[in-house]
Formats: C-alpha cells, structure tokens, sequence
C-alpha cells in the first residue's frame, strides 16, 4: 500500500512541476510581448510628431534614412529648444567643430531648405545635424553641425 501512495505523491509533484514551467513559460512569453508593446509605444510616441519632416528629408535625401527629434537640452542651456536630425551619408562626414566639406556642406543645406519649408523652423531655436557614414570597414564616422534655426518660408 505505502508503494502506490509514493507513487501517487510522485505524480502529483510532477503535475505540479510540469504546471509551474508552464506558467513560467507563459509568463516569459507575456512579459516580452509587454515589453516589446511598451518599447513600441515609445518610440511611436518620441517620434510620431516628426514623421512628416522626417519623410520630407527622405524624399530629398533617398538613402539618408533620416530620423529627427526635438526638445530642450538637458545641459548646457536647458532654455535652448533643439531640433535633432540624424543623417546616414555615403561620404566622409568631416570632423566636429571645423567647417564642413563639400558634400556635408551640401547635405547640410538642403537639410536646412527642407526645415524651412515645415511647420517646424518656428518651433525651435537651434537646428543640430548628425551625419554618419558607415565604413566598408565597419568603422563608423560622425560629425556634428550646430546652425541657427532657419526662419520660415513666406507663404504663397
């Protein structure tokens, strides 16, 4: 008799256990989806304002992959509202904090021609500009260009 109650007890431990993998199983797969959702909305939410400038730069720059944010900086001068755009470019970007070559100095005024034709050239007191090239290499080059914002285009 004692051999079938140690079988029945043993069955029911690995009931049990086959039952807390599962809802552990479940558990993992409903926290990635939250977790994936909750990501999702953010970035929707941090970027969904700027869709239309975004589209309108990769129209006038195809391959650019453009992504703009805006808002105030946290330092130096939190009074300062910014508008970001980052850039993908094929050329050598240049260095920060020395004039731009041709081909940035290019990029760098269509950019600002495609800012003054939105609706966010008023917004915004500085237009910061990232361009990024990727290396064959896999060396990643960047540099930085601060602009005033452009002033709006007149309607017409």
């Amino acid at each position: 008799m004692s051999d079938a109650g140690e079988e029945s007890d043993r069955r029911a431990a690995g009931d049990a256990r086959v039952s807390r993998g599962t809802a552990l199983v479940v558990g993992m797969i409903c926290l990635g989806c939250v977790s994936t959702a909750g990501l999702f909305w953010f970035w929707n939410t941090r970027t969904a304002d700027f869709l239309p400038l975004a589209d309108a730069l990769a129209e006038a720059l195809p391959g650019s992959s453009p992504r703009v944010e805006g808002g105030r900086r946290r330092r130096p001068d939190p009074d300062v509202s910014l508008l970001q755009v980052m850039l993908k470019v094929p050329f050598d970007p240049g260095v920060d904090d020395a004039p731009p070559p041709p081909d940035a100095a290019a990029t760098l005024d269509v950019v600002e021609e495609v800012v003054a034709g939105s609706e966010y050239a008023g917004r915004y007191d500085v237009l910061e500009v990232h361009l990024r090239r990727d290396g064959a290499d896999g060396v990643m080059t960047s540099a930085t260009f601060v602009r005033p914002m452009p002033e709006p285009e007149p309607s017409r």
